[in-house]
């Protein structure tokens, strides 16, 4: 058996670059495949709920890496959103005994919200619900937050895959470039 040992990657990586060239390129790195994973989470949401996936982007909040501190991170940050807002069927108030209201917040399917009726408040058509059997007080329905979609395993997933071939990507382009700057 024959063994060959050559020298270790921080001993090649210390030849080619300086501590602070490697945490110049893994910051940029970082922070770019930040952006490149909140994109793909919301195009993950925007594939089956009835929202945009700029919207989803919009509410992830970014803590850029920097020299000091190389770790990033995104946190989502929103309320639950009012029912009317997803989407309603009727779009107006029915006067009706047993009035139904459907809301879409997939894609693909409508749900029923038993007990929920459509009226005005402040100009707007929303969907309430009684809290009692009297007539009031009535609240607004509301559908899942934004935060909620994008902690589903799937979506969670896909930011994790995107970022991390983003990663790797961007850490060579960032080492290619360094390079090519010293002549």
């Amino acid at each position: 058996m024959i063994t060959i040992q050559g020298p270790s990657l921080p001993e090649i990586l210390g030849n080619l670059f300086t501590e602070k060239e490697v945490k110049a390129a893994s910051y940029r790195a970082i922070n770019r495949s930040l952006i490149a994973g909140r994109k793909a989470a919301g195009e993950e949401v925007a594939r089956d709920y009835n929202v945009t996936g700029g919207k989803v982007s919009k509410i992830g909040r970014i803590t850029k890496a920097n020299s000091g501190n190389i770790s990033g991170k995104i946190n989502w940050k929103g309320p639950a959103i009012e029912l009317k807002t997803w989407g309603t069927n009727p779009g107006m108030r029915k006067k009706k005994k047993n009035p139904r209201v459907w809301g879409k917040v997939s894609k693909s399917t409508m749900a029923m919200y038993s007990g929920a009726f459509l009226g005005r408040a402040s100009g707007k058509t929303r969907a309430f619900i009684r809290t009692s059997k009297k007539r009031f007080p009535i609240v607004p329905v509301y559908g899942p937050s934004l935060p909620q979609l994008v902690g589903a395993e799937r979506v969670r997933k896909r930011f994790v895959d995107r970022s991390n071939e983003m990663l790797k990507s961007r850490l060579e382009h960032e080492f290619n470039y360094i390079l090519s700057q010293r002549g």
